[in-house]
Order: structure tokens, then sequence, then C-alpha cells
């Protein structure tokens, strides 16, 4: 379901600056700006469960918008972030609650196929939900291996994996396709949606 088709039943606010639907995934969707080449909105939704304190999520999401502002050596650079509102959908168990936010962010590059590979190996939680906590010699060593059939930047990947070691700041959806390029072809999140601290 796109998020952006419940944001419009909430609000006319964003119509006059959202363009093309630019990518999806499980928590919300990502548009272009009209008249802006550099930025992106994000619309995502948070689904309520059962005695989950509305305003304890929305506090701490925005928290967590806020973290990820300051750490843009991380993450996409986040300009502007919103709680939008909230509404109810039909489910077959009854009616749901949702939240819904956005955020503007600095538009970044996909990654390539080959790099893709590389964070697959590397970082991904998506092998069985293993949380790949390697050494950073273990991975230079995986990197090695890896370079004789992948074209990457080794630099840069060690990079990136040694500001996540680094950070306060927790991802708990690593996997390639929440990781892209800024202007300089630094590797940044662009998934903040499940963050932890």
């Amino acid at each position: 379901m796109q998020a952006f088709k419940l944001v419009r039943k909430n609000t006319n606010k964003y119509s006059s600056i959202v363009g093309n639907l630019i990518g999806e995934g499980a928590d919300g969707d990502v548009y272009s700006i009209k008249n802006n080449l550099d930025k992106v909105i994000k619309f995502s939704v948070y689904y309520i469960c059962r005695n989950e304190d509305l305003k304890k999520i929305i506090y701490d999401r925005l928290d967590n918008f806020s973290l990820v502002q300051k750490n843009s050596n991380l993450f996409a650079k986040l300009y502007e972030y919103n709680y939008i509102g909230s509404g109810f959908r039909d489910t077959v168990n009854g009616s749901q609650e949702y939240l819904l936010f956005s955020c503007v962010m600095e538009k970044c590059s996909k990654i390539t196929e080959d790099e893709s590979k590389v964070f697959h190996s590397i970082l991904s939680h998506e092998d069985n939900n293993l949380n790949k906590n390697y050494s950073i010699d273990k991975i230079k060593k995986m990197l090695k291996g890896l370079s004789f059939g992948l074209e990457f930047s080794e630099e840069k990947i060690i990079c990136f994996v040694k500001k996540i070691k680094e950070s306060t700041i927790k991802h708990t959806d690593i996997h390639p396709r929440n990781i892209m390029k800024d202007a300089f072809d630094n590797f940044k999140f662009i998934d903040f949606d499940r963050i932890t601290k």
C-alpha cells in the first residue's frame, strides 16, 4: 500500500510538491519533489499494535528523525521531518489505527549491482535474520576475496562500516536496498523508519 494514498486522505498539504513515485518499501514510499532535483520526500506509515502508547510512538519517531538529522555522515541528509496525523484501515481482524510521517531528504543514487552483492555478504540482516557483526579485519579479508569477481571501492565500504560500528544509532533493517550513495559516492542509509538508540 502506498503511504501517500493514506496521506491524501488526511491532508492536501503535499499535493502541490509531490512528483513521481521513485521507490517504495514495507514502511512507505519515496517521491521526487517538483522543481527540486536535489531532494526527495518520503511518506511512511506505522501500524499500531494493541496496547501501544501512541504519544510515545510519535515522540520516539520524531526523536529518531532528530538523531538522523545530526548524523548525516551515516544517513542521507534529512532536511525536514513531520508527524502528519493518524487514521484507520480495515483489516481481517477489524479496524487498525496507523500514524503517518514525512521526511524531506537528500536525493541519493543507487548502488551498483556489485556493491549490492558486497553489502549483502558483509552486512545484510536478510539471511535468516542473521545479524552480521564481523570485525573490520574479517570484512577486509572478505572484501579481498570478493574483489576477484566484483568491482567496488574497498576504502569507501570500510569507511561506511566503521561509521556503522561507531554510531550510537543502530539500524535494525540493514540490507542493500536501504543503502545508496551521495553526490560524493559515500554510502548512506536512506531508511530512517527502523532505527534504535
